[in-house]
């Protein structure tokens, strides 16, 4: 479980600095959205607590099946419809990215 939440810690670091537009505000998220990167023990904490949270696991369809967080959706970050799935997610709910 450890090295799940290594993994996770890693490539929300990487995503999140992937993602990062200095033409963009609010830690490099487009205008009216939220973007943060915290710690593996604050993100179980506040997707727990968060009613009908989107869990994004981003990594590879291989990788997820080898273990991923309960209910979480994957979609690939290398797969060329990424961005239209992730403009398909309810914006009025939660979204925690791993």
């Amino acid at each position: 479980m450890n090295r799940l939440y290594t993994t996770f810690l890693l490539l929300s670091l990487w995503f999140m600095a992937a993602c990062n537009n200095p033409g963009d505000n609010r830690n490099g998220a487009p205008a009216g959205t939220l973007k943060q990167t915290i710690a593996v023990n604050e993100f179980e904490q506040k997707m727990n607590s968060a009613a009908n949270a989107q869990i994004i696991d981003v990594r590879t369809p291989e990788e997820y099946t080898g273990g991923h967080l309960k209910n979480a959706r994957n979609i690939n970050i290398h797969d060329d419809s990424f961005e239209a799935q992730l403009a398909k997610l309810d914006k009025s709910k939660p979204v925690f990215v791993y």
